[in-house]
């Protein structure tokens, strides 16, 4: 009832400060710009004791919750598309720096491994190339692990 009453008063200042300044202001050009900032100023004074009061209670239910342990599940999900998305992050980079070296890439894995702190770390990159590409192979392991700065290991792939 208290925080009622409290916000009731704050409206009541605000209204009765616009309206000073409102009665001050004088007429021409800034009027307009005057009256939508103190509008703005009497939105602001209703809302943000609002918004306080709706972040009290989230706080209030959050604390009264008894089970607080994490969705396994849950994480273990986001985990794995965490993964997946640094996968393709890596993929991604390696076709391109490939493209623009004018090397055709056919596959490309990672071996990676998630620490106990949640960290991803790769420990390799395998790059599978066109057969036409046999000749590039040192050339592209050096070019690859001197722009991921991983260890890189290129075959080419001759059954196909």
């Amino acid at each position: 009832m208290n925080g009622v009453r409290e916000w009731s008063s704050i409206i009541v200042m605000a209204a009765l400060a616009a309206s000073i300044l409102q009665y001050l202001i004088p007429g021409g050009s800034m009027e307009k710009v005057t009256r939508l900032v103190i509008g703005a100023f009497i939105i602001c004074s209703i809302l943000v004791p609002v918004g306080r009061l709706v972040h009290h209670f989230e706080v209030e239910a959050f604390a009264a919750h008894d089970d607080l342990t994490p969705n396994i599940q849950y994480q273990d999900t986001v985990n794995q598309q965490t993964v997946r998305a640094a996968e393709n992050a890596v993929r991604t980079v390696v076709i391109s720096q490939l493209a623009q070296n004018g090397i055709q890439c056919k596959n490309v894995t990672l071996n990676m491994d998630t620490n106990e702190d949640g960290s991803i770390s790769i420990t390799k990159v395998f790059v599978s190339l066109d057969q036409k590409e046999l000749g590039k192979l040192q050339e592209t392991q050096k070019l690859l692990e001197r722009e991921l700065g991983l260890k890189t290991e290129v075959t080419a792939d001759v059954g196909t």
